[in-house]
């Protein structure tokens, strides 16, 4: 009798491991769903509805823009200047 429940018992461990790896893998669908939907929102927004959306990624994106720009100008004027001397 000893054995039954000792086997019974250890059937409900493993039930209850199985069940938590289930839950487990549910969970990342669902992470995996949610993330595949929040892509979809991000795509499928204008500019302008970007910008409100994450205005500090809008304004570092602009500030490393306009300095790559003024670093460009100034080493093409250089290289310009070193050209035609």
């Amino acid at each position: 009798m000893a054995d039954v429940e000792a086997k019974t018992g250890h059937a409900q461990e493993h039930e209850k491991r199985n069940d938590s790896i289930y839950a487990e893998k549910a969970d990342m669908l669902d992470f995996k769903a949610s993330a595949i939907e929040a892509e979809n929102a991000e795509h499928n927004m204008t500019v302008l509805q970007a910008v409100r959306a994450y205005p500090m990624a809008s304004f570092w994106a602009f500030v490393v823009s306009i300095a790559c720009h003024c670093q460009r100008e100034t080493c093409a004027e250089h290289l310009t200047d070193q050209f035609f001397s």
